[in-house]
């Protein structure tokens, strides 16, 4: 298999574990107002690791991994 379909089949499978997670999040949200303030704080955390992940990540390989993405063309494909 190719290093690149291999990459995909993890991200792939990284996204079905990330899927099954906000189910989770949206069913713990439905308990309070409470529940929703602890999943915001984790969530955002958990975004703000990956972001800073991927900046470091960045830094020590010098090659900008974020280079070529576009945040607008990801909300785009989106359809929301």
């Amino acid at each position: 298999m190719s290093d690149i379909k291999s990459l995909e089949n993890r991200l792939n499978k990284a996204m079905s574990e990330i899927k099954g997670i906000i189910d989770e999040v949206v069913e713990i949200r439905k308990g309070s107002p409470h529940n929703k303030e602890q999943t915001a704080k984790i969530l955002e955390g958990f975004l703000a690791d990956l972001y800073q992940y991927f900046k470091i990540a960045s830094k020590e390989s010098g090659d900008n991994l974020m280079q070529g993405i576009s945040l607008m063309k990801i909300k785009l494909m989106s359809g929301l």
